[in-house]
């Protein structure tokens, strides 16, 4: 499961400042406050904004087409809440004035409300043609971009731009801090945090929150931990800081930290895909695999879409031995991506075990396509060749791996069993020696030598290997059983039944768990 604990894109800070209208989007000439009366000084807001409506709503009906007073009562709707009659008065004060910048920025944030990202980027851009400089234009235009995939670096010159404008508007500064972090500029992330600290009171919850995302980006996950929960600890109903927090616990293998963090979110936030996710990643993990499964099957439920959730099922699935259900997720996981090396991998995985070695063939050559680096799936491409007896692929496949990693014993083991195989013994043998030597303790490589030397009649080296590859897995019968025969073969009896003696303990361990299959069996008596 090493594979799924690795990641989680772009986390949002939404939540952690007052969200409702940007002041950099708002932008309306200035109009010089009128003398209030005390009844109208301790109105609540909602009631000015009624009264500022009805008295805009009058002055257009004396004057219709005041384009002017039509982008405030649009300002005005939208802070009501009142969207689409803003749309209208907004379009409409454009229309009369396609010169408004301000009108047009506002008109983009009334779209951006409803979601509209084209529209709201097409009169964003139409205002800054207008105005360059224009603030509001510019932070619906980088953030957009943001949301929208778009070229990140235009993202942070339109941001940039609205935060020199706006030094104290604090959606502006938290966008230009999370644009910097999806460019992998943290060093400018990092400066940002600081103008940041100097807008909002240090014990405002979104600085310790800004800080641990930004320590999550750095792999510093116990520091990026501290900060969540001191998030947290400010403001608990933040739930966007609980999710991160659930995933920084989960990239550092706490899982059932994780759990506990997630689990009430869950029930929370029903209908978030990402909680569900980790969530059933983390109960995975936590060695609770039916709620991990269930959990899973929500998550797929939630978004069947989303490859990573069939991905994620289909590894629990194969993790209880369900190898046809498996194979049936991760298969939805590569139609709906393709480029998804985790699902192409264990669909690998999953088809060998199968025994359809040309269906994982396939799936592991997808695999490298996509990171040609990995050592693992072309270890384990090589091994379904050889399985195939595709002798020569085979061999291409764990040179290969040699030259690309030179330091991992993988690709020395794989060649030395295939030498050996096909009685290529000196080479293999010197191929499995290699191997021990970079890796010591790698108990695959000291089963194969051994078994390999006490084939070639080296009974003495052999039992030595041997005696290694029982230290490092003692609960392994098969390595019992190779030093059984092994010492049987140096007139060792006594010590040969032993081992034997173990093997058949093992095998009865094994047949009580359901876990017999393939158990070496105890030869007769030479």
């Amino acid at each position: 499961m090493g594979a799924f604990s690795k990641w989680y894109a772009v986390l949002l800070l939404a939540g952690l400042v007052l969200m409702t209208v940007p002041s950099a989007a708002l932008q309306q000439t200035a109009i010089p406050p009128a003398e209030l009366s005390h009844q109208e000084r301790f109105a609540s807001k909602q009631e000015r904004l009624e009264r500022a409506e009805r008295g805009l709503t009058s002055r257009l009906e004396a004057q219709p087409g005041d384009a002017r007073v039509l982008t405030e009562r649009g300002v005005t709707r939208l802070q009501m809440g009142k969207t689409q009659a803003a749309l209208g008065d907004l379009s409409q004060a454009v229309s009369l004035d396609p010169s408004n910048a301000d009108a047009l920025a506002n008109l983009a944030y009334a779209y951006w409300t409803q979601s509209n990202l084209t529209e709201a980027l097409k009169a964003a851009r139409h205002a800054l043609a207008i105005e360059e400089n224009h603030a509001g234009a510019n932070f619906y235009v980088g953030r957009i971009l943001m949301q929208t995939g778009g070229d990140i670096s235009e993202a942070i010159r339109h941001l940039e731009r609205a935060a020199e404008r706006n030094p104290e508007d604090v959606d502006v500064q938290f966008e230009l801090f999370s644009a910097y972090r999806r460019a992998r500029e943290f060093s400018r992330a990092a400066l940002q945090l600081r103008q940041l600290g100097m807008v909002l009171p240090p014990s405002h919850a979104g600085i310790f929150y800004a800080e641990g995302l930004l320590q999550a980006d750095l792999g510093n996950l116990k520091v990026a931990v501290e900060r969540f929960r001191r998030a947290l600890a400010i403001n608990p109903e933040l739930d966007s800081v609980r999710q991160d927090l659930g995933v920084a616990l989960a990239q550092s293998s706490q899982w059932k930290e994780a759990v506990e963090v997630l689990e009430p979110l869950a029930q929370r936030r029903p209908q978030s895909f990402a909680v569900a996710y980790f969530h059933a990643l983390s109960l995975e993990n936590a060695q609770r695999p039916q709620e991990a499964e269930a959990e899973a099957r929500r998550a797929v439920s939630l978004r069947p879409d989303a490859a990573d959730g069939h991905t994620l099922l289909g590894i629990i699935l194969a993790a209880r031995g369900a190898h046809p259900e498996a194979v049936e997720s991760l298969g939805r996981a590569v139609t709906i991506n393709a480029t998804n090396f985790d699902a192409q991998f264990y669909l690998g995985r999953e088809r060998y075990a199968l025994r359809d070695l040309p269906g994982a063939a396939d799936a592991f050559r997808a695999a490298l396509h996509i990171r040609p680096e990995d050592p693992e799936a072309r270890f384990f491409l090589a091994t379904v060749l050889e399985a195939a007896g595709e002798k020569d692929p085979a061999l291409a496949e764990y040179r290969e791996l040699i030259s690309r990693r030179p330091r991992d014993p993988r690709g020395y083991i794989g060649l030395g069993a295939i030498l050996a195989k096909y009685g290529e013994t000196e080479d293999a043998v010197a191929q499995l020696q290699r191997a021990r030597e970079l890796e010591p303790g790698n108990f695959e490589a000291a089963l194969a030598l051994g078994r390999l030397l006490a084939k070639s009649g080296r009974v003495e080296a052999a039992i030595a290997r041997l005696e290694e590859a029982v230290a490092l897995r003692p609960d392994n019968a098969e390595a019992h059983y190779q030093l059984g025969l092994a010492l049987r073969r140096a007139e060792r009896a006594q010590e040969a039944e032993r081992e034997f003696a173990t093997v058949e303990r093992l095998n009865r361990e094994r047949r009580g768990t359901g876990m017999a299959d393939a158990q070496p069996q105890i030869p007769e008596r030479e």
